[in-house]
């Protein structure tokens, strides 16, 4: 598999975290969703990252027309991003995990948490939370934060939803 420099920019657009102060993630993670993707638009996308200590962990999820794309990094330098990768040369991740499921393989969205803060009286209520989604073959619950600007994860569960 070729992948241009465009067809890279292209995913790697899809790749911001919605962190306080978003990052583009690391080369490895935009490998893996264009080369799960090919040439399918990315229809909606919710990626994180958590820095601890001298471990960079970045997961995300895109929804692509047929199907639904995950893939997860790991790497052993603390806050590492594109950015980051950029300046300071490539690092191969310490765990790398990748799949493509069909969107039929979406056994569950559930709701972990949920808050309703209001705009004011008799305006509308904005719902912060976290929800799980459960997949075929897939043997742990993924988590998805919603209500967080930048961060996707609302859009991405509503996408879901409407596919199920």
């Amino acid at each position: 598999m070729i992948l241009t420099m465009d067809t890279y920019q292209r995913f790697a657009d899809f790749t911001k975290s919605g962190a306080q102060y978003p990052s583009k993630a690391p080369s490895d993670v935009v490998y893996g969703l264009a080369a799960l993707a090919g040439e399918y638009d990315v229809e909606a996308s919710y990626v994180r990252y958590t820095s601890q200590g001298r471990e960079t962990t970045w997961f995300g999820l895109w929804l692509v027309p047929p199907g639904l794309i995950h893939v997860s990094a790991t790497y052993n330098e603390p806050n590492w991003t594109a950015n980051r990768e950029s300046n300071g040369g490539s690092r191969p991740p310490s765990a790398f995990t990748s799949w493509y499921r069909r969107v039929g393989d979406v056994k569950a969205i559930g709701i972990n948490s949920i808050e309703g803060v209001a705009d004011g009286p008799g305006k509308q209520v904005v719902l912060h939370g976290q929800a799980t989604l459960e997949l075929v073959g897939v043997p742990q619950k993924l988590t998805i934060t919603f209500g967080e600007p930048g961060s996707g994860g609302s859009e991405l569960l509503a996408k879901l939803r409407d596919h199920l």
